[in-house]
């Protein structure tokens, strides 16, 4: 788990995580499902309010806005595949 202060916190699910920096300076969450047989249903919340939550859609190779609600977005994680959530703050 994150620390109780950092800006984001994972509410639901299970996963790992790492956190990058893009070229603008957005903070880019690589998430990945260790479970090779369940899907993951991961909410966060973010504790420093966030401008805009996309989530990276490979099909199409466009960001997708996740909807903000009371500062958290939910999303799924396929069994043993990774998803990348790009924050504007």
């Amino acid at each position: 788990p994150a620390p109780q202060d950092f800006w984001m916190q994972i509410t639901a699910g299970e996963s790992v995580y790492g956190i990058f920096r893009d070229e603008q300076k957005h903070d880019v969450v690589l998430f990945a499902n260790h479970n090779a047989y369940q899907p993951q249903a991961m909410r966060l919340s973010f504790t420093e309010a966030a401008k805009k939550v996309e989530l990276f859609d490979r099909s199409t190779g466009e960001w997708a806005t996740l909807e903000l609600e009371d500062g958290a977005v939910a999303f799924e994680i396929p069994p043993a595949a990774a998803e990348l959530v790009r924050v504007s703050r």
